[in-house]
């Protein structure tokens, strides 16, 4: 199971009645997902939305010292952000380990997702 799909059952856990969580179940059925990871992704890019992690190397060392996680907005996206990316964590203390940026990302992202009022509609219109 992957580090996002871990968080997402964490959060379906914590917060039953997350509206998100329920049209994120919907999305990965409806479109044939076999995990939320799946879903997730292909949910973002309709947005206009994609996210990733960076590995941070200490140039002196060449040693790996973690992950920063980041959210990349396309020009035009339903947040209305800026187009870019936009770290979600401080270069100066990145996660240690990848499954940890991977949840936290996964985490953010779907908090971010809460301030779009209408996404039922937008993913759901042409199938309903």
């Amino acid at each position: 199971m992957t580090p996002e799909d871990k968080e997402i059952l964490r959060l379906k856990k914590a917060l039953p009645n997350e509206s998100i969580l329920k049209i994120l179940d919907r999305y990965k059925k409806e479109y044939g997902f076999n995990d939320y990871y799946g879903a997730l992704d292909s949910l973002l890019y309709r947005l206009g939305m994609s996210f990733g992690h960076e590995p941070i190397d200490d140039l002196n060392t060449n040693r790996q010292l973690g992950f920063i996680p980041y959210i990349i907005y396309s020009q035009e996206n339903y947040l209305n952000e800026p187009g870019g990316r936009q770290n979600l964590q401080a270069d100066i203390s990145p996660f240690k380990k990848l499954e940890d940026s991977k949840a936290y990302s996964t985490k953010e992202v779907i908090y971010r997702l809460r301030q779009i009022s209408n996404l039922e509609e937008i993913l759901f219109k042409a199938s309903s």
